[in-house]
């Protein structure tokens, strides 16, 4: 049997489509058939979804947020405190917690209710000020060891030593006088109580070979301790004779 060109053309018209074209088809008519419209509606789906998801509330933690510890006694000292930092856990909205800088958080420790001695400071989120609507879960760590002493004061004398290289050679000192002879040294028992004496320093004496008596007013400074004066007054009386 003869098969003619016109039978091998309609053969083939009507021969099924490829399972790869049928899927390829099928995929064109999903994704682009109206794609205007299904753009619109995952936009409209994704703003949906976020207004949602915004308005939930949600946890954070917050890191290294700045601690500080106050006492408003006289009569105690911070000594130590064990952390500068803690992590905090936050509840809220979406929203709020963007909007919320560890640096702004204020975490205060009033300690002014505790005697000397080692106590564990507790955290207590609701003492926390923190923006309308979030809340403070719980801090880590949950305490904070710090210690405590006594503030005394002590009275100590005053030790100045003279340099008389500078004097004329029939010139020698006969007295020095320190006025007051005693300063009052305040603060913390650890620091004060090994203080048995203030060393203000080495007075150089330059005089003239008439004079006989001369001065120096000598600041006085403890570090942090408050001292009672902050100044001495040095005084040199000076007799003719030669150094042996």
């Amino acid at each position: 049997m003869r098969v003619t060109s016109g039978m091998t053309l309609r053969a083939l018209e009507t021969r099924p489509a490829s399972p790869y074209r049928r899927t390829r088809s099928t995929l064109r008519r999903i994704f682009f058939h109206n794609a205007g419209l299904k753009v619109t509606s995952l936009g409209l789906s994704f703003a949906v979804w976020y207004s949602v998801a915004s308005l939930q509330p949600r946890d954070m933690t917050l890191y290294n947020v700045p601690l500080t510890v106050v006492n408003h006694r006289p009569d105690t000292y911070v000594s130590t405190v064990a952390y500068k930092v803690v992590d905090l856990r936050v509840r809220g909205r979406l929203k709020q917690l963007s909007e919320i800088s560890p640096l702004g958080v204020p975490i205060i420790l009033d300690v002014s209710a505790l005697g000397p001695g080692p106590h564990a400071v507790w955290i207590d989120p609701a003492r926390i000020p923190l923006p309308r609507g979030v809340e403070a879960l719980r801090a880590d760590p949950v305490s904070v060891p710090v210690s405590i002493e006594r503030v005394i004061t002590k009275s100590v004398p005053v030790e100045v030593l003279s340099d008389t290289e500078a004097l004329p050679p029939d010139l020698i000192l006969l007295e020095v006088q320190v006025v007051p002879r005693e300063v009052q040294i305040t603060g913390p028992e650890s620091k004060v109580a090994p203080i048995d004496s203030y060393r203000a320093g080495t007075v150089r004496w330059s005089v003239h070979a008439e004079q006989q008596t001369a001065s120096h007013v000598v600041p006085v400074s403890v570090g942090d301790l408050h001292v009672v004066p902050r100044e001495v007054v040095v005084r040199a009386t000076f007799g003719r004779g030669r150094v042996r």
